[in-house]
């Protein structure tokens, strides 16, 4: 699975890509007719890439079907992937506590 964020440009890409973002319960599982769904309405924006992101998972058959697509390119972002994403890119979270590291300062013990 390719990572993409929407926002960076990917050089593989070129113009846009179609964008699919569903929030789903935690619980749910995208399957492969929801892609293939996704990739059926891509011509008609003659769109060759798409990014599919959810809150949910993909199934294992959604993943194939995606990988296997001659159509269009795909990429597929699930809930875990886009919490990350936005953790390390600073949507929609806040710091709840920051912690001070502390390393030994070898000088000191150098002067004992």
């Amino acid at each position: 699975m390719r990572r993409l964020v929407a926002n960076e440009g990917h050089p593989d890409w070129g113009k846009a890509p179609r964008i699919k973002a569903k929030r789903w319960d935690l619980g749910r599982t995208v399957n492969a007719p929801d892609i293939q769904r996704f990739v059926g309405a891509l011509p008609v924006k003659k769109a060759t890439k798409g990014l599919f992101i959810t809150t949910a998972r993909f199934s294992e058959s959604a993943r194939n079907c995606a990988e296997d697509q001659t159509v269009a390119s795909i990429a597929l972002v699930d809930g875990w992937e886009l919490a990350n994403l936005m953790i390390e890119y600073g949507v929609g979270v806040s710091a709840r506590s920051i912690f001070e590291v502390k390393a030994l300062d070898s000088d000191f013990f150098d002067e004992l």
